[in-house]
């Protein structure tokens, strides 16, 4: 499965990206940044907090 997927960081504008599933990965990819992490529930908090780092932080 993949698509296209539109972040929105605070205070800037929408940026747009791309996912896919692959069996249990999830592929993130935005503005030359990458992400990879196995589906469950703590590599699914770990790339929440690697967005939020990457978007809100800078």
């Amino acid at each position: 499965m993949q698509g296209s997927v539109i972040l929105t960081p605070r205070g800037t504008a929408p940026i747009s990206g791309r996912f896919e599933i692959v069996g249990n990965m999830l592929h993130v990819s935005y503005e030359g940044q990458a992400r990879a992490v196995r589906i469950d529930g703590a590599d699914v908090d770990f790339l929440a907090q690697a967005l939020l780092r990457d978007l809100w932080l800078g």
